[in-house]
């Protein structure tokens, strides 16, 4: 026995359903979309560590490096196992004390990209930093606690090692380019004192 058609009304209320279904199903994608687009453009980056903190823990631990090197060639090999590019001293002036080496990774956050290795020194017995990264990983640096020095002094290569401190008590941070690395010194100096020493082998 053959069902009875549906009539004109049925059908329309089963249209109607399955429109109302459609409806509701667009308006939760909808909604879902706009989330999902508001989490993604009020996401926060990568937390950042300001070179300042990173100085001044180290100085509250006793400027006491992780590691030592002792020669240039583990100099070079400490930085080149790290970033694929050596980096050695050109000069060790009077006055310049190599501690050795930190790395920026034990922190909450980058200090300059992934790979951040600090360089530690003392200028004339005062705590200074060199952090080393690859250039393809520098940003902006934003450190309300130090200012950003813009040295225009002179060769920086030229120079010879700063003996008095700002008399603020600020720290200054300069930034140079070393081939494929990035370099920003801290220091308590108004003029850097290691960024010219520093050169690619």
């Amino acid at each position: 026995m053959a069902l009875p058609k549906p009539t004109t009304r049925t059908a329309q209320r089963l249209r109607g359903g399955s429109n109302t279904r459609l409806v509701v199903l667009l308006a939760v994608l909808v909604v879902l979309g706009g989330i999902g687009t508001y989490l993604y453009l009020t996401r926060e980056g990568p937390k950042t560590v300001p070179p300042s903190q990173v100085y001044q823990k180290l100085v509250d631990h006793g400027f006491v490096p992780e590691f030592v090197c002792t020669t240039q060639p583990e100099f070079i090999k400490t930085v080149r196992e790290r970033f694929g590019t050596g980096l050695g001293l050109r000069d060790e002036p009077a006055g310049l004390e190599i501690l050795g080496w930190a790395y920026g990774d034990a922190y909450e956050g980058r200090v300059v990209g992934d790979s951040t290795l600090v360089l530690m020194a003392r200028i004339h017995t005062r705590p200074a930093l060199v952090l080393i990264d690859h250039l393809r990983d520098d940003r902006t640096i934003v450190d309300p606690a130090a200012l950003m020095g813009n040295w225009t002094g002179g060769d920086i290569q030229a120079m010879s090692l700063p003996d008095t401190p700002r008399t603020d008590g600020r720290l200054t941070i300069f930034r140079r380019q070393a081939g494929a690395l990035v370099l920003y010194e801290v220091t308590p100096f108004d003029r850097p004192g290691l960024l010219g020493l520093l050169e690619v082998n």
